[in-house]
């Protein structure tokens, strides 16, 4: 033992930074740029629509418009940023006699200011659709469709994204998302609802 001290030393000191945080890099914060516009629904909990033979429907949402701090290392002594994201949910329906199982469409805009939106049946024989990354893929995949000056229940918004299905028989058809109003519409159960 009295013949190896300086490699014990060295052996022991690579043994315990191993178990310490590794160098952190910095990450930049980020805050949504004007893509926040697509969701300004900050402080809704119900959104109303109209289904296309004028039957008013309410659904119940829930947005989260906030900042998270985030920590590189658990330790808390590496670098930390912020990230500010919007998720918006808009719940349809619930499942009947399945409680606490509901339909919905879930939102997301986070920092890359990237869209994704993902329609959930929590059934498990139901598929469910995701669309991801909406903003870089609209106009360059069949599901993601810009639309201009489209007109909807007697409104004309001057920028709208179509989300459509790959599913067969899906239960949620197609969203249409309108900058500066959030989801303006959507086809479900065979019904297309609308912003009054």
């Amino acid at each position: 033992m009295k013949k190896y001290p300086a490699l014990i030393v060295v052996l022991l000191f690579v043994f315990i930074s191993s178990f310490k945080c590794k160098e952190c890099a910095d990450v930049p914060s980020t805050q949504l740029d004007d893509s926040r516009n697509w969701f300004p629904l900050k402080g809704k909990t119900v959104l109303n629509y109209v289904t296309d033979n004028g039957t008013p429907r309410q659904f119940p949402a829930l947005v989260i418009d906030t900042t998270i701090q985030f920590n590189l290392c658990n330790n808390g002594l590496g670098s930390s940023f912020s990230e500010e994201s919007i998720r918006v949910q808009l719940f349809l329906d619930s499942i009947t006699g399945t409680p606490g199982n509901t339909q919905f469409i879930t939102s997301e805009l986070s920092r890359v200011n990237e869209l994704n939106v993902v329609a959930t049946i929590t059934s498990p024989a139901v598929p469910h659709d995701r669309w991801n990354n909406i903003f870089s893929r609209v106009g360059n995949d069949q599901n993601i469709i810009p639309l201009n000056n489209y007109r909807l229940n007697n409104t004309t918004y001057p920028q709208v994204i179509l989300l459509k299905s790959a599913n067969l028989n899906p239960l949620i058809d197609s969203i249409f998302l309108a900058k500066n109003h959030g989801i303006v519409g959507f086809k479900y159960k065979g019904v297309r609802h609308s912003l009054p």
